[in-house]
């Protein structure tokens, strides 16, 4: 890694240390409420004055006279609570489980003491219908986490109810890609740039994840489809240490071993976590640290095969001459690999009216990027990229009395990233150095592709982009509480975000050889090159730099080259009614929103000034924009079995940044180059969305439910690309406001508690995803080849898939199951679950047949309707078995995880002209077939450079692990 991401890096350890010493730390990032009655049991009378406290913690209430209690403000987690009354036997409930925004009911029947210091001791049985949500809501717990033959919570959260997994993107009940938040313990892990999820954190760290699909309360904003918040564990009353290690290093990378019919895949696994008081504090100051390291020699296994040549020579032309075969390569990816490291830690300190907590997580990332057309020739030279997070959060919690608290906030979060050529890097100017490279025949040239391997790349074919990112944010928070009485929670809050944005884009093939032509002139004139020179070399490669100058180098921190700085300032107030036959949630919520950029004055007459550049007199300042948006969500039980809520609200999120911002650098390239450029715009309007949902949950017998929700949503003033027909000084696309929508459908979910060793889940979605467009460049070919058209209908949208189904069984023995033998019970604790996955095909548009390795930009005609068709159906079988062995108290858990146990061949890309993986058409044509018989070798090429790996989902995989916990 080079020492200036290792420079940046260190200030951005630095100061997110500094933030975690400084910030006052937080309560967990989620919080909930229990809220339940003491009687007597033998009479119904309530118990007034009855004492509940939450064992471990100095949490508690006592009853009133009708015996009620409610504890506000408990962290998310599994507790014991305990019940005493002067005279009677002290009652505790144990494993009682508190989730996120949600009211956990526990009711005490209490009898008199008979003998002294007798105890009734009682398991918490969660609820199967939940009677206090008002829309549709998931909760994931860790210790279901720990069985699940999957890993990572985006892997979970795919599999969720309304999600839809396309490649490595989760789409929820339609809605863009950047619909959808992502927090950890209260922090945004969005990207501000472009809003998509970066970062993750070890599964083993994950107290619970909620997962909302649409109606979210008033409390959540700025993201339109959903909301996935995690949890992280606290440090316990006792010290606790875990660790776990999982490997498939025992099979072999290119050769199947042992019959498995698998390969490795070079994943290995090592996590530790330690958690507990710390001394001499009286366990009121509790930590909790999780450190994760994880090596894969490729980061996306595939099904498919990559491809290498029976003879390989660097030097092109020598190659050609040996006219070698094309082989097949199964397993492991050339240069496709990953080192990820995460960490999660915390300290959390109660003092009864003020809990403080202060924590952080940091994500890194070192990968190489597998391009398929570099596999057999320039394997070498795969993408290199570099992806760091880090996050400080703090929370205090003044609980000014047992009906009253606020909650202050703070987090920060910052994230770097760069992408480039994995030999040249920064080195920008040997990019095209035909000294370095004996294909490249000038300066200026990349090795090219050649015809006899269906353009495959050659030999030192250098990646032709260099981007980089510093971004960061600052977040204040403001939360009152208020139990005004049993029924009414009055909850208003304040939240100010505030960003920083860096980016640098560069093509450095291209600003290679115009630099060398530039300096080969100027040493014939005996003279340096001047700034205008560089600059224009520069913007002629494409630059585009917002906080960096235009070489990319050195920071800018004001002009038109200032880093972004956006800020949105959001406020809320809600109003949660829960009457005894009914829960009733009312909410209002305001986001400003300041994008912070000029924008143009008149996108249809541009100016420019004697530099090329554009002039000053036609740019206007920014437009702030604020939105009201109202929520409303009522929950209410038909009996104690059955609940049904209803939901409405509207939604409002900021357009993507990364669709925003422009350097006008850029915007001035972009007009005097020609055709096929886009352009980013800072007047786009929020994007809006009106949400509707219905349904009810029904228990069944006393250990399942069914859970039905229908839903419908319309969204307004998506963003996509116009060509600018009549603009001056020449035509540009643009993006603008235009696209809609709408999305229908219905989701089943059936819930199986633990029940004769066995418990399950079974989930399913029927959805209708339409609009005019699925992402900003979807109207790409259409601005640049016919544009004059609009979008005026809908039409399925790429990630509209019909059906999807997951079912999960986890079977588990008790600890005495099976015969004896020799004290021990071989076959006790012994668990095996089985998780399967179903979705039927994604939409896509039938194509003319063309050749993709020879296509050019634009020279794609579809024959039939917008996405009128579907790839094929995808499902997949993972599988864990692991086995319990207790020493004390030590715990060891052995385990074997299969990853698509049948080793099904899923597809999940296909050429648009035959729906196929491995064919795009074009050699059945009468020029393909010509094509083929003048180049018998390179029709065979042909086929192997169409049949990408990365058109395939996983194959199987096999892995072995252990877990050990002491406690």
């Amino acid at each position: 890694m080079e020492e200036a991401f290792l420079m940046k890096k260190r200030e951005k350890i630095g100061l997110t240390f500094l933030l975690l010493c400084l910030v006052p730390g937080l309560v967990l990032g989620a919080t909930g409420k229990i809220r339940g009655t003491v009687k007597d049991m033998e009479t119904g009378e309530p118990l007034i004055g009855a004492n509940i406290v939450i064992q471990g913690t100095m949490m508690g209430a006592a009853t009133d006279e009708k015996g009620e209690f409610i504890i506000l403000n408990v962290p998310v987690g599994k507790y014991n609570l305990v019940a005493t009354y002067l005279g009677y036997q002290k009652v505790t409930v144990t494993d009682l489980v508190v989730n996120e925004g949600l009211t956990t009911y526990q009711n005490f029947n209490m009898s008199k003491q008979v003998l002294e210091g007798k105890e009734v001791v009682i398991v918490a049985e969660r609820p199967m219908v939940n009677k206090n949500a008002t829309n549709d809501v998931k909760i994931i717990r860790g210790e279901v986490l720990e069985n699940i033959p999957i890993r990572g919570y985006a892997n979970v959260v795919s599999a969720q109810v309304g999600a839809v997994r396309a490649g490595n993107n989760i789409y929820v009940r339609g809605g863009r890609l950047d619909e959808v938040g992502y927090y950890v313990d209260g922090v945004l892990m969005n990207n501000p740039y472009n809003r998509g999820r970066v970062g993750d954190v070890s599964q083993n760290a994950v107290e619970e994840i909620n997962y909302q699909p649409g109606g979210m309360t008033a409390e959540y904003g700025l993201f339109n489809s959903g909301v996935v918040s995690t949890t992280t564990k606290v440090g316990g009353q006792e010290l606790a240490v875990s660790g776990e290690v999982i490997s498939d290093q025992f099979l072999g990378y290119n050769e199947k071993k042992f019959g498995l019919g698998t390969y490795s895949y070079g994943y290995n696994l090592y996590t530790l976590s330690v958690s507990g008081p710390v001394p001499y504090t009286d366990k009121k100051l509790r930590f909790y640290a999780n450190a994760e390291y994880r090596f894969m020699k490729d980061r996306n296994p595939t099904w498919g095969p990559s491809v290498k040549p029976s003879v390989w020579v660097p030097d092109v032309e020598e190659l050609v001459a040996l006219n070698p075969e094309p082989i097949p390569v199964y397993g492991a990816k050339p240069n496709n690999s990953s080192r990820v490291w995460t960490g999660t830690g915390n300290l959390y300190y109660d003092l009864k009216s003020l809990k403080l907590k202060v924590g952080g997580h940091f994500f890194m990332d070192d990968y190489r990027d597998y391009i398929h057309q570099y596999a057999p020739f320039n394997w070498e030279q795969m993408p290199t990229a570099y992806r760091d997070v880090y996050t400080a959060y703090g929370k205090a919690t003044w609980v000014i009395n047992p009906q009253t608290f606020i909650e202050f906030n703070a987090n920060y979060y910052t994230t770097l990233y760069e992408y480039m050529d994995s030999k040249h890097k920064k080195d920008f100017i040997n990019y095209t150095n035909p000294e370095l490279n004996p294909n490249i025949s000038a300066w200026g040239q990349r090795a090219a592709p050649r015809d006899e391997f269906a353009q495959f790349h050659t030999y030192g074919r250098v990646y032709g982009g260099y981007n980089k990112e510093d971004i960061s944010r600052m977040s204040f928070k403001v939360d009152g509480t208020w139990q005004i009485n049993k029924i009414h929670e009055l909850k208003a809050g304040g939240e100010a975000q505030f960003s920083t944005i860096r980016f640098y884009n560069v093509q450095p093939w291209r600003l290679s050889g115009t630099l060398h032509q530039l300096e080969v002139t100027a040493e014939k004139e005996g003279r340096t090159l001047t700034e205008a020179e560089i600059a224009n070399a520069y913007r002629s490669s494409y630059a585009d730099n917002a906080g960096y100058d235009i070489t990319g180098q050195n920071e800018v921190n004001s002009g038109r080259d200032d880093a972004r700085r956006p800020k949105i300032y959001s406020a809320y107030v809600t109003d949660k009614m829960e009457f005894r036959d009914m829960v009733l949630n009312l909410g209002l919520r305001l986001d400003h929103i300041v994008v912070d950029q000029q924008r143009l004055k008149d996108p249809y007459n541009i100016g420019l000034d004697e530099n090329g550049l554009i002039a000053d007199t036609s740019l206007i300042p920014a437009k702030t924009y604020t939105e009201i948006n109202p929520r409303f969500g009522i929950s209410f039980p038909v009996t104690d079995q059955t609940v049904f809520h209803l939901e409405y609200g509207k939604f409002t999120q900021p357009a993507s940044f990364d669709v925003t911002y422009i350097t006008w650098q850029n915007l001035a390239a972009n007009l005097q180059q020609g055709n096929f450029t886009t352009s980013a715009n800072p007047g786009l309007k929020p994007v809006k969305t009106t949400s509707y949902e219905v349904g009810f949950e029904q228990q069944i017998g006393a250990n399942a439910a069914i859970d039905i929700t229908a839903f419908y949503k319309e969204i307004r003033d998506q963003v996509y690309l116009l060509a600018m027909q009549g603009a001056r000084p020449s035509v540009y696309s643009m993006y603008v406001n235009g696209d809609f929508g709408n999305v229908k459908g219905f989701s089943f979910d059936f819930r199986l508690r633990r029940t004769a060793r066995v418990m399950a889940n079974v989930s399913y979605t029927l959805q209708w995803a339409n609009g005019t467009g699925s992402d900003p460049d979807t109207q790409f070919n259409i601005a640049w080849q016919n544009p004059n058209e609009r979008p005026t209908y809908v039409a399925p949208l790429n990630y509209d898939q019909r059906h999807t189904a997951t079912v999960n069984i986890d079977f588990r023995t008790q600890p005495k199951d099976g015969p004896e033998v020799f004290g021990v019970y071989p076959l006790g604790e012994l668990g095996v679950n089985v998780w399967y996955t179903f979705g039927s095909g994604l939409a896509y548009t039938p194509m003319a047949p063309i050749s993709i390795p020879f296509a050019t930009a634009g020279s794609r005609y579809p024959i039939a309707a917008i996405n009128s068709a579907h790839q094929p159906s995808t499902q997949t079988v993972n599988l864990r078995v692991d086995k319990q062995i207790r020493i004390g108290r030590l715990a060891l858990n052995p385990y074997v995880w299969v990853i698509n146990l049948f080793n099904t061949k899923n597809v999940i890309d296909v050429y648009e002209a035959t729906g196929l993986p491995d064919d795009d058409g074009w050699l059945a044509t009468v020029e393909g077939q010509k094509w083929a018989l003048s180049h018998p070798t390179g029709a065979k090429w042909y086929k192997y450079r169409l049949n990408d790996p990365e058109n395939y989902d996983e194959p199987r995989q096999i892995r072995v692990g252990l877990r050990v916990d002491f406690k």
